[in-house]
């Protein structure tokens, strides 16, 4: 008897465990339900549930075993409208048990579509043309297409925001005709028909927008040629390498070093632009680079002499008091900030690089060559804050920080007695206060603190670097300050903002009131 009273606790025990899940997928841009839009509820990695909304965009689990899931979906024609970090979009959910069910909404906004045509000077169809969408909304992205054989193009995957649109001519495509000796060439060109981003016509697109005849006529430019030698480490000519010509708009150009190191570039238009060449050599990479400035005229003489890798020193510099214990010592690493110069031999400008500490408090990096670079600390262990970044007196704080070969050991220090900064934050809804450096060279990682209002408003920040701030309150979804992808956003302030800011001065030991609007 008390052996089926025990199984039958058991059984309505896991009953009570199950609950109803309702979910229904909305179209943002007009509150209708989304019909026949794949759902899988997986958990620990596991598919419990799949199945696809009805007509009015539902779709109802009846008994959902208890526990956490990720609500996979694909989005189709449409777009989440609040973004994840998972491919096709993902939302948690919590299943807990009870009669009543679990509700959950996910709203998606209806993508957009685009097409139109790349046209030379005179109107003529321009087959295999590269196009580029970009979109400008943050946290940005976009993707290139190909124009077919009559130089048409479409895309339907415009998401909501801000796009650039731009197109740049194939290889195979001969030059324009020039009116004169100056020679011309194409240039990568904006929507409709601009050779720089900041004349270009931006495309906003509301949900589910279509724009057709986008027609980007490129544009005939002035172009010149570059012409130098690649050197080896002892200066001699190195033939047969590879010679690279970036700008900061596309195309690249590539053309092989001579017999006797000499290398021509031509079809270079005016701006600035950066030649670089690499050669592998007793496993060794070695690697040259050189920023050039073209204008009117071909450009002659350039040298690009080969460097091997090199190391610098570091020491990490904490006061540490009296029979206090040491904390851990932070980790520093440095990112290559040269949009073209990647050097871990995959995408370019994404080059980390590590400080491997030596056992006491210095460290080594390896593996750098000439160039500018971003210089990440570790966060300030509590209760030290971040003094200074530095080559020898020299400040090392910019997001493109020069490291040369022989430079002065870098010096990071993290001081104590910082100051304290609270009170209240009127109207934060959720939403974090900002302190930002009124000095402008401060204002990157490890200089601007970030806290987040309790529910009453009020907020507090600890081990505060001594000087001069704007305090400012932002939004919840706002990413000022914030990190993404191990790299800063930069904190603008602007005229009207820092008239809406609070100014606030941070004393060494002290704690200061502050409150904001």
């Amino acid at each position: 008897m008390l052996r089926l009273i025990l199984a039958a606790w058991i059984l309505t025990a896991a009953c009570l465990a199950d609950q109803p899940v309702e979910v229904r997928v909305v179209n943002t841009a007009t509150g209708a339900g989304i019909p026949d839009f794949p759902l899988r509820f997986m958990q620990y990695g596991q598919t419990l549930y799949s199945g696809a909304t009805d007509a009015a965009g539902r779709f109802r689990i009846e008994s959902a075993k208890e526990g956490p899931y990720t609500v996979l979906y694909e989005r189709g024609k449409f777009w989440p409208a609040q973004e994840s970090g998972l491919i096709g979009g993902s939302i948690a959910l919590q299943v807990g048990g009870g009669a009543e069910s679990v509700r959950l909404e996910i709203g998606m906004y209806p993508i957009g579509k685009i097409s139109g045509r790349v046209l030379d000077n005179a109107g003529k169809p321009i087959p295999r043309a590269r196009i580029d969408l970009t979109d400008e909304t943050p946290p940005g992205g976009g993707w290139g297409l190909e124009a077919d054989e009559k130089g048409e193009f479409s895309s339907e995957e415009l998401r909501p925001g801000t796009w650039t649109l731009a197109a740049t001519a194939p290889p195979s495509l001969a030059p324009p005709e020039s009116p004169g000796d100056e020679p011309l060439g194409w240039a990568h060109t904006y929507y409709p028909s601009a050779i720089s981003r900041e004349l270009a016509a931006p495309i906003v697109v509301p949900p589910g927008a279509e724009f057709r005849d986008m027609d980007i006529r490129l544009k005939a430019v002035p172009v010149h040629h570059v012409r130098g030698v690649v050197l080896d480490v002892s200066g001699k000519p190195v033939p047969k390498v590879s010679v690279t010509l970036d700008a900061h708009e596309p195309p690249s150009l590539h053309r092989d070093s001579k017999s006797d190191g000499t290398f021509e570039l031509s079809q270079v238009v005016d701006g600035d632009c950066r030649v670089s060449t690499t050669l592998d050599k007793d496993g060794v990479k070695l690697r040259a680079a050189q920023w050039v400035h073209v204008k009117g005229r071909d450009l002659e003489n350039v040298e690009l002499r080969l460097v091997a890798p090199f190391s610098i020193q570091g020491k990490i510099v904490m006061e540490i008091p009296e029979g206090a214990l040491a904390p851990k010592t932070p980790r520093v690493t440095v990112r290559s900030t040269d949009m073209f110069g990647g050097f871990d031999g995959t995408l370019p400008g994404i080059g980390f690089f590590d400080g491997n500490p030596d056992g006491t408090d210095g460290f080594t990096i390896k593996g750098l060559y000439p160039g500018p670079y971003y210089i990440l600390p570790g966060a300030a262990p509590a209760p030290y804050y971040l003094d200074s970044i530095r080559f020898g007196a020299r400040d090392a704080l910019a997001l493109d920080a020069q490291i040369l070969p022989g430079d002065l050991p870098l010096t990071v220090t993290y001081k104590l007695n910082g100051g304290t900064v609270r009170g209240s934050a009127e109207s934060c809804r959720g939403g974090a206060v900002l302190l930002v450096p009124q000095d402008p060279a401060l204002r990157r990682d490890g200089f601007i603190h970030r806290a987040n209002c309790g529910k009453d408003g009020r907020y507090e920040i600890a081990a505060v670097r001594p000087g001069d701030y704007y305090g400012v309150v932002v939004a919840a979804d706002n990413p000022a300050g914030e990190r993404r992808n191990g790299f800063p956003y930069p904190v603008e302030l602007d005229e009207n903002l820092m008239n809406r800011s609070v100014r606030v001065t941070i004393r060494a030991g002290e704690a200061t009131l502050a409150d904001m609007r």
